[in-house]
């Protein structure tokens, strides 16, 4: 009995929906909503989106590496400028331009295949230059951000109108609510991850002016890859 009135709960939402904004939404042949790989892949996406964006998180990786590029506090607050702004004022010139489209998928996809391979760029860039020119490195930084979210917001524009599409109110909001708990806890490890990999970059950067380092008790060596870049000789009772 409650799945039947559900079900007309969210019916009745639709109509209503199809009916306010008739004239924005063009005629398209009806499809089933709620199948169970629309819902698979929007939460994984969902998901994997969130765990992702936890390797580069504004607060603390991103603010943490602008401050060591430049000591200009000014400079520092523009990146989260450019985060926040980038992403959201083009939503606004995205929704105007994909208002009516029958088809969302190209502009969801190609939006992402421009953004993603700019993150992979910097993450290059940095693995490449170690940073060796610090004012170019954070305008690149800038411009990374500032690309990455201005495409992401057409992609995010045109994602969440195909869910609205493809999901019922009911079900969207258990999947997106679902799959924020799934990207918040995985997070927690990325952030463990990250923290490791920040203690290891110090404390090989504590080490490197001593030809010859010992790591006693070494365990199973997560030490010795910060420490590798000096000779270590590895010590443990195993």
């Amino acid at each position: 009995m409650s799945n039947n009135i559900n079900a007309a709960s969210d019916q009745t939402v639709s109509e209503a929906a199809r009916t306010i904004f008739h004239d924005d939404v063009p005629d398209t042949p009806e499809v089933p909503i709620d199948l169970r790989r629309n819902k698979l892949a929007f939460g994984f996406d969902s998901a994997l989106w969130g765990i992702g964006i936890s390797f580069m998180p504004l607060a603390t990786v991103l603010t943490s590496l602008a401050a060591k590029l430049t000591p200009d506090k000014t400079l520092i607050g523009l990146l989260s400028l450019a985060w926040y702004v980038g992403y959201l004022l083009p939503q606004l010139f995205a929704a105007r331009l994909l208002r009516g489209k029958a088809r969302m998928r190209m502009y969801s996809v190609l939006p992402s295949l421009i953004a993603r391979p700019v993150v992979l760029a910097f993450a290059l860039w940095l693995a490449i230059t170690r940073a060796a020119d610090p004012t170019l490195t954070f305008w690149l930084l800038i411009g990374m951000v500032v690309v990455m979210m201005i495409f992401d917001a057409v992609t995010s524009v045109a994602w969440f109108d195909m869910m609205g599409r493809a999901l019922s109110p009911r079900v969207r909001a258990r999947t997106i609510a679902v799959n924020q708990f799934v990207a918040a806890v995985a997070g927690l490890g990325v952030g463990v991850l990250v923290q490791a990999g920040l203690v290891l970059a110090y404390r090989a950067k504590r080490f490197a002016s001593f030809p010859h380092v010992a790591d006693l008790c070494c365990g199973i060596g997560g030490d010795l890859i910060g420490l590798a870049q000096t000779i270590v000789t590895a010590v443990d009772a195993d």
